[in-house]
């Protein structure tokens, strides 16, 4: 399974090759702003996964990766 991770108000991206790399990822960045989490199966099927790993949003809405439980 494979993670895009959209962040810097969608200027910036990386890619997480399993769920750990994703948490280890959402763990490096923890200050910045995050604006989508998705899932990419391996026959190209995407799928939003966000509100999965991120639940802190701030005063204009947008996502923060800092969660005590990473």
């Amino acid at each position: 399974m494979l993670y895009k991770i959209t962040y810097a108000e969608g200027r910036c991206h990386n890619y997480a090759n399993s769920r750990k790399d994703l948490l280890e990822w959402l763990g490096l960045l923890k200050d910045e702003v995050i604006t989508e989490i998705k899932k990419i199966a391996k026959n190209g099927n995407t799928e939003i996964v966000t509100d999965k790993y991120i639940k802190r949003r701030d005063d204009h809405g947008r996502l923060y990766c800092g969660r005590e439980e990473l």
